[in-house]
C-alpha cells in the first residue's frame, strides 16, 4: 500500500544501526534526525576570566544546563526505532486498509483495539487530509 506522505521517503537507517557516536537518523539523500544520547540540556555562551590578575582576559565557552543524562543504550534503541518509522507507518496503513476491506465490523481479524491503536499511530504521524 503507498500513499502520498509529506515525510521524506524511507528507507531510513541509522548510521552503524545506532552504535555510532553521531546517533544520525539518514534518508536516502540527507540525515534525517539526530537522537541525543549522553548529558542534554539547554547550552548557552558563557564568559570566564583567564590569565594572571593584572593580565585578565575574557574568554568565551558554553556551558550547559544539565537536565539528564540519556544511557547509549536507550539512545541505540531509539536510534533503530526512528530508523523503521517508515516501514511501521506503512504496515499500520496496511492492517487499516486490510481491516477496511475485510472485517465484517466486528474486530475479528484483529481486533478492535489493534486496529485503533494503528489508526491512532498514523493520526499522529500525519495531518488530517484536506
Amino acid at each position: 500500500m503507498t500513499t502520498e506522505t509529506r515525510h521524506t521517503p524511507g528507507p531510513w537507517r541509522a548510521c552503524h544501526d545506532g552504535k555510532c557516536s553521531c546517533k544520525l537518523i539518514m534518508g536516502e539523500h540527507h540525515p534525517i534526525a539526530k537522537v541525543e544520547s549522553g548529558k542534554w540540556g539547554d547550552e548557552y555562551p558563557a564568559l570566564r576570566l583567564v590569565g594572571p590578575s593584572i593580565d585578565q582576559k575574557a574568554e568565551t565557552y558554553m556551558d550547559m544546563i544539565e537536565y539528564g543524562k540519556i544511557d547509549e543504550d536507550v539512545a541505540e534503541a531509539n536510534a533503530r526505532l526512528i530508523a523503521a518509522a517508515p516501514e511501521l507507518m506503512e504496515a499500520c496503513k496496511y492492517v487499516v486498509s486490510f481491516h477496511r476491506e475485510h472485517d465484517s465490523g466486528n474486530g475479528e481479524l484483529f481486533g478492535l483495539d489493534f486496529v485503533t491503536t494503528c489508526i491512532a499511530a498514523i493520526s499522529k504521524a500525519e495531518p488530517p487530509a484536506g
